[in-house]
């Protein structure tokens, strides 16, 4: 199911740590993100405990820290973002944050998208990705590009060196989709500056989370410090670091794996006045299978490519924003949960509060895929304000990625209820209010 060149390991989230709450962000809504975030470490370290037994000791560990105030070190230690990067949660924590990432999903049916790669909104109809994602079949109807925010985007034309890439070496393609992405910024591209080693950047991506475990399409973030690449490598133009799953440093404990090949490695840069994130790299390869232990990954340096990214994007690589934002402040940011779905836990529902006059209601699914076709979920969106006991959700897509969009939805409470076909695994829930200004 995924992309395998002879000297390809493909690169995964295997830990995620960092996830950024927006600058202006009210007293009340940071509390209610903290509260959510170690609801979710919570959750991640339970099923750690119940399934893996190599770090079943450490997660327990772990969450016997998190039982004690905060106010005590142990307590701090374990709500620390940068504490969670330590081989306790190798599964890592999903992301709420960059909404320019998308995923670069297979188009074999219209009912079955499946997780492929991860890639980056880079104008409003530009995504950037890997090229060893789309080398073997290059047909743009092949794909789709998903976003959590906004569903599914079609891909009109697909760029890529095929005369001068020979994996890592130009490992880039520039997709344009159908229609501009409105609501989202795209990120920018880094043109200005080679990075230097010992560099703090941030990954993010749909793919597994390392070692044998098949849990594709669940979007996760995390950190790493570039280092020094091999000369060989060197030559082809790519950025490294050095991962080690024994390690606890901060700097070191994040990695990339299967699926998260095509996605953006961010730093922040000077854009002007302001210092912004910026795409510095693309994910690329790895030299461990399992994305654990003693794996060295390299990624493309864009700013090698920087031409050839300036030309793929016909002029319209920019990160403003096509249409109005989805969101104009911290209260109306998407909701997202993580559930848990198996043959003891079925399913389970929510509920998320729509304000008066919205003029849509969005969700959105994206759910483990095992690259095996174990799993099936699906999602249903109900609201008794306006008195509807069948599923108000006209949702497209299905199997691990699904979208529906409900046009003027009734004011008050609606339930999402998910549930699982068949399998086991993380369904990640997306919902967003649009409107009435927006």
């Amino acid at each position: 199911m995924k992309p395998s060149p002879s000297n390809f390991l493909a690169l995964v989230l295997a830990f995620a740590a960092v996830s950024l709450l927006p600058a202006a962000a009210s007293a009340q809504g940071a509390s209610s993100a903290q509260q959510q975030e170690d609801a979710d470490l919570r959750a991640e370290l339970q099923r750690i405990a119940e399934e893996d037994p190599a770090h079943a000791a450490e997660a327990q560990k772990a969450l016997d820290a998190l039982d004690k105030p905060e106010s005590t070190a142990e307590g701090r230690q374990a709500r620390n973002r940068r504490e969670r990067g330590a081989r306790r949660i190798v599964n890592g924590l999903p992301s709420r944050s960059h909404p320019a990432v998308g995923a670069l999903v297979t188009a074999s049916g219209p009912n079955a998208p499946g997780a492929w790669c991860t890639g980056t909104l880079v104008g409003c109809d530009k995504f950037l990705t890997a090229a060893h994602c789309i080398a073997d079949n290059p047909a743009p109807g092949a794909y789709l590009v998903f976003f959590q925010e906004l569903g599914f985007f079609k891909v009109k034309t697909v760029t890529w060196a095929k005369d001068k890439y020979k994996f890592p070496y130009f490992d880039l393609a520039m997709l344009t989709l159908d229609r501009p992405v409105e609501g989202i910024a795209p990120m920018p591209v880094n043109t200005s500056v080679k990075p230097l080693n010992n560099s703090i950047a941030t990954i993010v991506g749909f793919g597994r989370t390392g070692g044998t475990r098949l849990d594709y399409g669940i979007k996760r973030e995390g950190s790493v410090k570039t280092s020094a690449c091999p000369p060989d490598l060197a030559k082809s133009q790519v950025l490294c670091w050095k991962f080690d799953a024994d390690v606890v440093s901060s700097g070191s404990a994040q990695n990339t794996c299967n699926a998260d090949s095509g996605g953006g490695v961010f730093m922040r840069d000077n854009d002007g006045p302001r210092v912004v994130e910026k795409v510095f790299g693309v994910v690329s390869g790895g030299t461990d299978g399992n994305c654990l232990k003693k794996d060295l990954s390299y990624n493309v340096d864009v700013f090698q490519y920087r031409d050839w990214i300036a030309a793929a994007g016909e002029g319209r690589l920019s990160s403003a924003m096509c249409g109005r934002p989805l969101w104009d402040d911290p209260s109306r940011e998407p909701a997202r949960q993580t559930i848990r779905l198996d043959g003891k836990k079925p399913e389970a529902s929510f509920t998320v509060e729509a304000p008066p006059g919205v003029t849509a209601l969005r969700v959105a699914m994206n759910a483990e895929d095992d690259g095996k076709g174990k799993n099936l979920f699906q999602f249903a969106a109900f609201s008794k304000g306006a008195g509807q006991s069948e599923n108000a959700c006209a949702n497209t897509g299905g199997g691990q990625f699904a979208f529906c969009a409900i046009e003027k939805p009734a004011d008050g409470p609606w339930t999402i209820a998910v549930s699982r076909k068949k399998g086991q695994g993380d369904v990640q829930i997306t919902t967003v209010f649009v409107g009435p200004d927006q």
